[in-house]
């Protein structure tokens, strides 16, 4: 991580480098303060003025490297090691002229400025230095604060000795060579650093993406390696298999491939020692403590560079949904054979029926019958009643198409079906019917033949449910808050979904729906009927077809609308979740309708 950082950040690297380097040039000149500090010389206030530059520049680029431009961190410098070059030449024109120890401190600084400036920053800072060391060197000699390196001085320098005169040219040469090879190496390092950033980024940003992509699989994926060690285990893989991925990274397989994952690991030991890939294979395993899945995994080796094999991938996916699919697509397709084999045989029997049932009739009426015989006579007609009507409910059933949208005003429709089932024979005078509507205009998008038959269905099972005391029934609009509420299930499954409030809220608001409760005071609905209440032919009614709420769930279907119910110990409610037309639908619960919240444990 450390080297990383580095990489993605080569000015702080050459910043580190610089502060390192004048610190150290701090130590040496407070060392050296402290050798002439009882020599009351002005080269000693120099040294102590130098020593200060050097500890305010190192404290100003310290604090303010964050705040700071690259271009203004070279600029600070350039002028701090022109001022530096300057008092050098002073220190070294008090101290000996070429014989002076300090010449070193050239150095220093056109080191310091190849750091951050490259190679033209340290070759500028040698022409600097050179120049300022040759006037110091020139004035020194010729007993002169300064002296211009003219061709008659320089001449006169070295008649006047021409070892100076080479220790002068050497120390130039020295300035020069190290002023190129420190800002060649400083620029190449730069370069190189710069590089090695990209190039780190682009492979962090890949390996994020590499990583985030397999995180986000739907799949279960497993990297191995040829050793058979656990290198990659997706969250997936850790849902679907039940095992934590802190458990499975760099263990071997055969230590976390276990118990009901058995079948998993021999496959994935079969893969290793043959190092073949296994395609589009189906197996059974068991995580801990819950029931067996099917699962399709995928088996494959991977080869590295050399073409050497370097492990496998084993990718797999969770079949129990794809298998209760294909379950529901099977049963659909022999539920439709067999609804159209009824609907053809109810058509075949409905028509003897009908001759059978008028022949009776007809006997009924002239035959003078008491007793045994007119008993029987009623018991005939009332079966033939009852047939027929099982009949029927099974022609409604097979025959309900995909309906037609249209617009549908729904509070007149509903007066209507109270105005129809008024007029069944399960209707009693001490059964009351009322609409609770906010909205009397409400519209739905729907067929409205069917929305009649949905609604009617509905109410006469609920004044079928009815005791003799009677109830109530009473049909309201909007999200009626109990907690929770049972979804109807598919004719090939035997329990209920739950529903609850902020599901309910979302499905209303997701799809702009409508909803409408049809509400009963009579007994709630055990949990063990529930769980079959939707089935074709459940009844619980003596004289019941088993067929009202089937036709309801098929109509709901037909309409592309929702249909959810909740039963207490006393009331229930059926929702019907209809497309709604021309506003917003709101779902605010309703608490001055909740019923009362003791459920049926489930």
């Amino acid at each position: 991580m450390r080297e990383r950082l580095r990489a993605l950040n080569p000015l702080s690297e050459d910043l580190n480098s610089l502060i390192l380097s004048r610190f150290f040039v701090f130590l040496l000149l407070t060392g050296t303060c402290l050798v002439f500090l009882w020599h009351d010389t002005f080269v000693h206030y120099l040294l102590v003025a130098y020593s200060i530059s050097v500890a305010v520049f190192v404290l100003g680029v310290s604090l303010g490297r964050n705040l700071l431009r690259r271009s203004s961190i070279k600029l600070l410098l350039l002028f701090h090691v022109i001022f530096e070059l300057g008092i050098e030449a002073a220190i070294v024109n008090h101290s000996g002229g070429i014989d002076s120890p300090f010449s070193l401190f050239f150095v220093l600084s056109i080191a310091s400025a190849g750091l951050i400036c490259q190679l033209k920053g340290s070759m500028l800072a040698a022409a600097t230095g050179s120049v300022f060391y040759i006037f110091v060197v020139l004035g020194s000699s010729f007993e002169r604060a300064i002296a211009f390196p003219t061709l008659s001085n320089l001449a006169r320098f070295y008649g006047s000795s021409s070892a100076d005169f080479s220790t002068l040219a050497l120390n130039i040469f020295i300035f020069l060579i190290i002023a190129f090879n420190v800002g060649y190496m400083a620029e190449k390092l730069h370069r190189k650093t710069r590089e090695l950033s990209l190039t780190s980024d682009e492979l962090r940003h890949t390996k994020l993406e590499t990583e985030e992509i397999i995180e986000q699989m739907h799949s279960g994926l497993v990297s191995i390696d040829a050793q058979g060690r656990i290198v990659h285990f997706n969250r997936s893989a850790e849902a679907i298999l039940g095992v934590g991925r802190q458990q499975a990274k760099e263990r071997h397989y055969s230590e976390v491939l276990t118990g009901g994952l058995l079948s998993l690991g021999e496959l994935v030991a079969d893969s290793l020692e043959r190092q073949l890939c296994q395609e589009r294979t189906e197996i059974r395993i068991a995580r801990e403590g819950k029931r067996e899945i099917p699962l399709g995994l995928s088996i494959t080796p991977f080869l590295d560079e050399g073409e050497v094999f370097g492990g496998l991938v084993v990718q797999f996916t969770d079949l129990t949904r794809v298998k209760m699919l294909e379950e529901r697509v099977r049963l659909g397709d022999r539920l439709a054979a067999v609804g159209q084999l009824s609907a053809s045989i109810a058509h075949e029997i409905r028509n003897p029926l009908a001759a059978i049932s008028g022949s009776v009739q007809v006997l009924s009426s002239e035959l003078d019958l008491s007793g045994q015989n007119q008993r029987l006579m009623e018991l005939v007609l009332k079966e033939s009643t009852r047939l027929n009507q099982v009949l029927s409910g099974i022609l409604r059933y097979s025959g309900i198409q995909v309906a037609t949208q249209e617009e549908v005003k729904l509070f007149p429709l509903l007066e209507e079906v109270f105005a129809i089932a008024r007029e069944h024979p399960s209707y009693r005078p001490n059964i009351t019917c009322r609409i609770e509507f906010e909205d009397p205009e409400l519209r739905i998008l729907g067929e409205q033949n069917q929305v009649k038959q949905l609604f009617l269905n509905l109410v006469l099972n609920s004044q079928q449910a009815f005791g003799p005391e009677g109830g109530e029934i009473k049909i309201t609009e909007g999200m009626v808050d109990t907690g929770f509420k049972y979804l109807p299930s598919s004719p090939f499954e035997d329990r209920l979904k739950k529903m609850d409030s902020s599901q309910e809220r979302d499905l209303i608001e997701a799809n702009n729906l409508c909803a409408v409760n049809v509400i009963d005071s009579g007994e709630g609905i055990p949990e063990e009927i529930l769980n079959k209440l939707f089935q074709p032919f459940y009844t619980t009614k003596s004289e019941g077809t088993g067929l009202g709420l089937a036709v309801v769930q098929r109509l709901a279907e037909s309409l592309q609308a929702h249909l959810s119910l909740y039963s207490a110990r006393e009331g229930t409610i059926f929702t019907v979740y209809l497309k709604n037309c021309g506003r917003r639908t709101e779902p605010t619960p309703k608490p001055e309708r909740r019923l009362a919240r003791e459920t049926i444990p489930s």
